[in-house]
Formats: C-alpha cells, structure tokens, sequence
C-alpha cells in the first residue's frame, strides 16, 4: 500500500508541522500525522481542474440547448409566454448564449492568476456565447435594426479583449 510521506531508509520524511519541509525526522511505529487522504494523492480520478472542465462542458451544454430552444429553458431564459416581438425572441437566446459562453470560459481558462489574462479571455468567451446565440436569433426569428446594433457592440467587445490579449503575448485558447 502506498503512504505518504514516503519512507526513506532514517524515518518519513515529514512536510511541515514540526520540522522544516523535507527534513528526515524518525517517527514512531504506527504514526499517520501527516499522511494525505486519498483523493488528493497524484493520480486521483477527480481533480479541481478536471471538475472544473465537467462544469464548463455541462454550462457549454446546456447554453446550446437554451439558445436553440430558449422555450425550454423559461428558468434560464424568462420565456414564460411567447415573445412579443423579435427584439425580445432575440434577447431569449441571447441569456442561453452568456450561459455557453460561461462554460467556454471554464473550459478556455486554466488558471484565475494572471489576472490580466483570465478576465479578458472571460469576457472574449461570454461575449463569443452571446454573439453565436444573437445570430442564431437573427438567422431564425427575424432581424431587428436595434440587434444589428448589438452584433457590432459584442463584436467590439471582443475585439477590445482579444487585443488586450495580444498585448499581454497570451491567446484566448482552451
């Protein structure tokens, strides 16, 4: 069976507590101090990053679904009745796309640190979700002059944020 610390030939090898991290130090028979509990030993099934992944497929996921068919999805997307107008179909697929666009963030963005890469490829990822949904709502339910407004907006917005990232030398890559 595999323990941690490791044994060594003198004692374990005993990170931190009483002693300096990595100074070999005897240990009396049968002692589990600062043995590490399973899940977090090298090779675990479940890791941070890998739940973090399974939680941006499943928002990637469930955007799609809510920006196709937003009647679907009235918790998400407020479609409690149909829409009045075309301006307020559009918007409908719009919050679903913010959703996939959320789960491609999870899933683009490794790390939070630096900062001043993990914020602008966030916000390229959640404005890419709600331009891909906002054109499915122009190309399905009809154009609006005020939506070709917001395609030109988004489209800045994520033009900002891809220079951004091409000034700091980091694309926006999953």
């Amino acid at each position: 069976m595999d323990s941690w610390p490791p044994a060594t030939p003198r004692g374990r090898i005993r990170y931190g507590g009483r002693g300096l991290p990595g100074r070999r130090a005897r240990t009396p028979p049968g002692f589990r101090g600062d043995v590490r509990p399973r899940s977090s030993r090298r090779g675990s099934v479940m890791t941070a990053p890998r739940i973090i992944g399974i939680m941006g497929i499943a928002l990637a996921l469930l955007g799609t679904a809510a920006s196709i068919a937003p009647e679907w999805f009235p918790f998400l997307t407020r479609a409690k009745a149909p829409a009045p107008d075309v301006y307020e179909a559009i918007e409908r697929r719009v919050r679903g796309g913010m959703v996939l666009g959320l789960g491609l963030a999870f899933l683009a963005i490794p790390s939070l640190r630096p900062w001043s890469v993990s914020v602008p490829t966030a916000v390229f990822y959640v404005v890419t979700g709600a331009l891909a949904a906002r054109i499915v709502g122009l190309l399905t339910d009809g154009t609006h002059p005020k939506q070709w407004l917001w395609v030109a907006v988004e489209a800045g917005i994520m033009l900002l944020a891809a220079l951004w990232l091409w000034r700091t030398g980091e694309p926006p890559s999953a």
